[in-house]
């Protein structure tokens, strides 16, 4: 597979995440995937089951929507502990090498998850900037704004949704279309992310991230 650049300097993380739901507080991931690129280049994709912690149960919605069941993730994942440590160890967001520039499709979900995980095991809140695509195309389009709609406007093909690898492959080459297409996007939108009014903003707010109605 030929790796794709991207014109950005740093650290930047794609990441994707399945869940038991969508509170990240009340809920855990139980799948994740990222894509790094440093200086436009890649460097390291990687992919993990993880454990069911105590408590936690995989719904009927959420093993046809993912394809995983519990007793697969309690054979072949890790301990959502150990998921943490891989991911602060590859994504880098302590703070210590400077800010990583975490990107997903509803970033406001997949980072939130990642912040939670950060108050649990270190006592504190997440050091990253944040990119959200979502919010990006919905300044294209109001509706019709999931990943693989999104991809499907640039010619991008996601083989599999809710497959985590798939899903931030198709982040990453979307992010990259968005770019090319007007790269004033990323100072635009770094750290700023969209919400529906109708829902009003969220109830879990990541630090250093400007909330506004879309």
């Amino acid at each position: 597979m030929q790796k794709m650049e991207l014109k950005l300097n740093g650290k930047v993380a794609f990441i994707d995440f399945e869940t038991t739901g969508l509170d990240p507080v009340k809920n855990q991931i139980i799948e994740y995937a990222v894509i790094m690129y440093e200086n436009g280049r890649e460097t390291l994709r990687e992919s993990q089951c993880v454990k069911l912690e105590h408590g936690q149960r995989l719904s009927e919605f959420i093993e046809k929507l993912t394809g995983y069941d519990e007793d697969y993730l309690n054979a072949h994942g890790i301990t959502l502990r150990e998921a943490y440590e891989r991911l602060k160890e590859i994504i880098g967001f302590d703070g210590s090498n400077g800010k990583t520039v975490i990107v997903a499709h509803n970033c406001q979900f997949d980072a939130s998850f990642l912040d939670a995980m950060s108050v649990k095991f270190d006592g504190k809140r997440l050091e990253a900037d944040f990119f959200d695509t979502l919010t990006v195309c919905r300044t294209q389009q109001k509706y019709g704004n999931r990943l693989a709609e999104c991809c499907g406007r640039y010619g991008i093909v996601i083989p599999r949704t809710h497959e985590a690898m798939n899903d931030t492959e198709g982040l990453a080459k979307l992010m990259k279309a968005l770019l090319n297409e007007k790269f004033d996007y990323y100072s635009e939108f770094l750290n700023r992310f969209g919400y529906t009014e109708r829902y009003g903003k969220p109830k879990y707010l990541l630090v250093g991230v400007e909330y506004f109605p879309q």
